[in-house]
């Protein structure tokens, strides 16, 4: 898989648009992904709860599951 940052999401997820808010606040390029609709990225890492960010990097996985922890992680960049 390509080197990508993307928010695993449902449309029933109430925790899902604040993340949302603050990426498009910061103009991150993070893709969002619905899981019900393409669920291949939590299934390759293990995700079973959103909102999630998966950080794809040669390979590798860096996660960051919850709201708190994805508000963290974009809060740092």
């Amino acid at each position: 898989m390509e080197n990508k940052t993307v928010l695993l999401t449902t449309k029933t997820c109430t925790k899902c648009p604040m993340v949302k808010s603050i990426i498009e606040e910061k103009d991150l390029d993070i893709k969002y992904i619905d899981v019900e609709e393409d669920p291949e990225i939590a299934s390759e890492t293990g995700i079973m709860a959103v909102p999630s960010i998966v950080v794809v990097e040669d390979g590798e996985y860096e996660t960051h599951v919850g709201q708190g922890a994805c508000m963290a992680f974009v809060g740092t960049l």
